[in-house]
């Protein structure tokens, strides 16, 4: 099975329809990318994790409406 990164290059979609698994997946890897990308512009690793955390806000919040939006996604695409 493709790898998720490998999936989102190639614009191939999730195969899961799992909304929670997919939405934890989708907020871990922009959490991570703005992380290395923060330390990439002189951040340490700490500093790097607690600005990611200030600009990502409430991601329990964002959780749930990610989840609904792909629900209903999912929902439609059947």
């Amino acid at each position: 099975m493709p790898s998720h990164r490998f999936r989102r290059r190639f614009g191939l979609g999730s195969i899961r329809r799992d909304p929670k698994g997919e939405v934890d997946s989708e907020l871990e890897f922009h959490f991570a990318w703005t992380v290395e990308d923060l330390i990439h512009h002189g951040y340490t690793p700490a500093a790097a994790q607690d600005e990611a955390q200030r600009r990502f806000g409430d991601v329990a919040q964002y959780r749930d409406e990610l989840e609904q939006l792909t629900s209903k996604r999912l929902v439609r695409t059947r």
